[in-house]
């Protein structure tokens, strides 16, 4: 019934019959929180005092009549609905009260069909509005809960993000004959990219691992920590790449993730000029020389984490002046035109993979006269151009290694 949301009915008028007459048909109806008056002035009071859901006032009252009544409710008291009681003769008065925000009206002599017909009326409306005033405020709360929530999680993977890039080391050096470059840039989540390195006891050596895990957000970053934990046991070995990866893997499976990251691992000799590598899964490196010839490295074995296995060392010797290029997997995805804004003829699926890193080493040959800071600026720029928005969906890092003479 409608009528339990109501909260109190005043009637106003000057003849004490009607006032009365239409609490005892209103009771009949169930309404029993009637208020009736004669005095308007009396009952003006008592409605800024209570706030009635309806008010049932007649036009013509001495001292102050029904639409000087009206218009104070409507001033102050907008939610309450205010119904006219009207003689047949005041149809003009009634039409200015509607004009003025009156509900509906009612007219004399009352009659129990009418009464109830407007009442019932009035007092479907006012349900509907305390139903839709509580969704509100439980869609309110609901809101601020979430926006609660929301600024927390921002909160949360900021200090994520800030702890990423703490795990991140600052590879850029010289090793022996070796230049060794690097750069990242953040993607606007989390992201799975891991990039470490090592020190050998002997400092004849240099290692860094590389590896993408899956996914993104706070799992990807937990997954990463726990990723590093491993790398770092396996590094103190001080083995070869490939035993250096297999070892990484056994303990890996032993963490039952179901997770498959790719990885590469390589290990700098200075002293031999050698560059020990192996791949889990990982993107090609690849090679560009002194006479800008190009060279894929195309050793890659199944992806961390599917089975038990030893991943097999490859050396690689680079010549002066020659450059081993390794990357996220962020800049392979990227089509020719993200790298030159220049569009070039369709390729199969099949032939995506070697088109991209062709795309890449030309890139590459093509900026030779800029930094390798100035072309990573400029690589992350025309990314942004492709992608017509700031946020980066993924990371993007790229490594050089050059032998010089």
């Amino acid at each position: 019934m409608p009528f339990e949301n109501v909260n109190k009915i005043v009637v106003v008028d000057d003849e004490q019959p009607i006032t009365m007459l239409i609490k005892i048909l209103l009771s009949k109806q169930g309404i029993d929180d009637v208020v009736t008056f004669n005095e308007s002035i009396k009952a003006k009071e008592y409605i800024f005092e209570t706030k009635p859901d309806i008010v049932c006032t007649d036009i013509k009252m001495p001292q102050m009549n029904g639409i000087e009544l009206l218009n104070e409710i409507k001033t102050n008291l907008p939610d309450t609905l205010v119904i006219m009681i009207s003689a047949t003769s005041e149809f003009e008065d009634v039409l200015s009260c509607l004009k003025l925000g009156a509900y509906d009206f009612i007219t004399k002599p009352i009659k129990k069909e009418g009464l109830t017909n407007v009442i019932n009326k009035a007092t479907e409306i006012i349900s509907l509005r305390k139903k839709n005033k509580l969704y509100v405020e439980e869609l309110a709360q609901k809101n601020r809960v979430l926006t609660e929530f929301n600024n927390k999680m921002k909160n949360e993977l900021k200090l994520a993000q800030d702890l990423q890039m703490k795990f991140t080391p600052n590879l850029s050096r010289k090793f022996g004959n070796y230049n060794i470059q690097f750069s990242r840039r953040y993607s606007s989540q989390i992201g799975g990219d891991f990039i470490t390195s090592y020190d050998f006891e002997d400092s004849a050596k240099f290692a860094i691992i590389l590896a993408d895990m899956p996914g993104h957000g706070i799992p990807a970053a937990l997954v990463s920590t726990a990723f590093k934990v491993l790398c770092l046991d396996a590094l103190r070995s001080e083995k070869s790449s490939g035993e250096i990866l297999s070892q990484i893997n056994e303990n890996f499976l032993n963490l039952n993730l179901n997770l498959y990251p790719s990885v590469c691992c390589l290990v700098i000799d200075k002293e031999n000029k050698i560059i020990e590598y192996s791949n889990a899964g990982h993107p090609y490196p690849f090679i560009i020389s002194a006479d800008k010839t190009i060279q894929t490295i195309e050793q890659n074995e199944i992806l961390l984490g599917v089975m038990n296995y030893n991943y097999a060392t490859q050396q690689i010797k680079l010549k002066p002046k020659d450059t081993i290029y390794l990357y996220s997997d962020g800049l392979i995805e990227i089509q020719q035109s993200a790298l030159n804004n220049i569009s070039k003829p369709e390729i199969s699926r099949d032939d995506e993979d070697e088109y991209n890193i062709l795309n890449l080493a030309e890139f590459l040959i093509e900026n030779e006269n800029l930094s390798f800071q100035q072309i990573f600026v400029k690589i992350c720029e025309n990314i942004n151009y492709l992608k017509d928005f700031t946020e980066m969906e993924d990371d993007i890092m790229l490594l050089a290694i050059s032998l010089d003479e």
